[in-house]
């Protein structure tokens, strides 16, 4: 007798009640659990009332047949075993059948020893696929998980050689957008021609473009300012709810996305974890939603015009409390070795994309309502993370669920619970 340790049902359906208390008795024998209708119509309405082992139809049935019956199944339920029962034996029938996504069929007149046969083969095969699926999705995750799809040595060379040129190529670029130094040599020239004792003409062409560059460039490095006093940053932290701090940010973020127009508007989900918010952090909840709408912006700067960003909450063991942020990726300017572009976030560089300044694209997409700039932001994320004993990572996944193969980028937040006094 086949095992049947989860004590999961058949499933038969038969508008017959002769074959169906026939069948019932045959699969009883053997051990199996056998729940049955009359009505294909009826089964449905209670199909997802349980995890069925496998499914035994009737093909010619009134009402509803065997065919629309196997049709409703297989657009919820793709795995379940399908076996038809016919008294047709013509073998164009049968090819039909599973083509429409039967697995087996059985011809009456109900024979003991064939129909325990098939069924335990239809269950045993389905497993063993189930099994092999299994298999090649975790080997598929590993392999994409082990790939370099970018070396970062060939690109770059050394990290710290791309970490200097890239603050040297940004902080240039961010001068020049705000006019460089051409303002110098203007205002010089004006200065030279015009001088009249005292006094100077200047024309007002020159002195906004002095003003607007003195500006530009006053932000930069008050904005450089800023990064190198992280440490010395005061924080206002106390002692909160986990579900408090999941409401309050889940809010924050909610209102972040209506702000967001065209292309960047963006769906959210918000996944939470079946354990209950018992736990109780301790941080700066105004610095921790700074770093939770950093990453929800860089979510949607690096995802595809209106797809879902997911925002999750989960309390871990050990002692530890998760925010987590997932996207769908979009393709980057940088390409693998046979040149195509690159989906997510490089392999080589799960570190990297905390360094300051750092950018896969070149320069920085910015948008309006992102918390910190010039490719700066999961830098300060981290540091101040780290200040309230959090941690953060980024890493690239596979959603399987829905049946399809569905890539994504995740960023997650680690912040440790307060441990209950002895």
């Amino acid at each position: 007798m086949m095992p049947n340790a989860d004590d999961s049902p058949i499933l038969v359906v038969d508008d017959d009640f002769v074959t169906l208390a026939l069948i019932r008795k045959t699969l009883e024998k053997h051990g199996f659990r056998v729940i049955q209708y009359e009505s294909a119509w009826e089964a449905l309405d209670h199909y997802g009332d349980y995890n069925w082992q496998a499914v035994l139809s009737d093909y010619y049935m009134a009402g509803m047949d065997g065919r629309e019956f196997l049709r409703h199944i297989r657009e919820s339920d793709q795995t379940t075993p399908f076996l038809f029962l016919t008294a047709n034996d013509d073998l164009g029938t049968a090819v039909e059948l599973i083509k429409l996504g039967a697995d087996d069929f059985i011809i009456k007149p109900i024979v003991e020893e064939i129909i325990i046969f098939r069924v335990e083969h239809a269950i045993r095969d389905r497993e063993q696929k189930s099994l092999i699926s299994r298999i090649e999705r975790e080997r598929e995750l590993l392999e994409t998980e082990n790939r370099k799809l970018v070396s970062w040595r060939t690109l770059y060379g050394t990290k710290d050689i791309a970490q200097t040129q890239q603050m040297i190529k940004l902080l240039s670029r961010y001068i020049n957008q705000s006019g460089g130094f051409l303002w110098v040599d203007l205002l010089r020239g004006e200065m030279e021609s015009s001088h009249r004792g005292e006094h100077f003409h200047i024309s007002e062409a020159v002195a906004r473009l002095a003003l607007e560059a003195a500006e530009g460039q006053r932000e930069v490095f008050e904005f450089i300012s800023f990064i190198a006093d992280l440490d010395n940053m005061e924080l206002a932290e106390e002692e909160h709810a986990t579900q408090a701090v999941m409401e309050e940010l889940y809010r924050h973020v909610q209102e972040t996305r209506h702000s967001l127009e065209g292309d960047r508007v963006r769906e959210l989900s918000l996944i939470q974890s079946s354990q209950s918010m018992t736990g109780r952090l301790r941080a700066d909840m105004t610095v921790l939603g700074k770093v939770v709408h950093e990453l929800f912006i860089n979510a949607v700067k690096f995802s595809p015009p209106e797809s879902r960003v997911y925002l999750g909450f989960e309390q871990q063991e050990p002692a530890t409390f998760a925010i987590t942020l997932r996207n769908e990726p979009v393709r980057t300017r940088a390409v693998d070795q046979e040149g195509t572009p690159v989906t997510g976030i490089p392999y080589d560089y799960g570190e990297l994309v905390f360094d300051l300044f750092y950018s896969i694209d070149g320069f920085p997409v910015e948008i309006e309502q992102e918390e910190w700039r010039y490719g700066t932001g999961f830098y300060i994320c981290r540091h101040l993370l780290q200040r309230m004993n959090g941690t953060i990572n980024a890493s690239n996944g596979v959603d399987y669920s829905g049946g399809e193969r569905r890539p994504f980028v995740q960023l997650q937040v680690t912040l440790p619970l307060v441990s209950d006094p002895a």
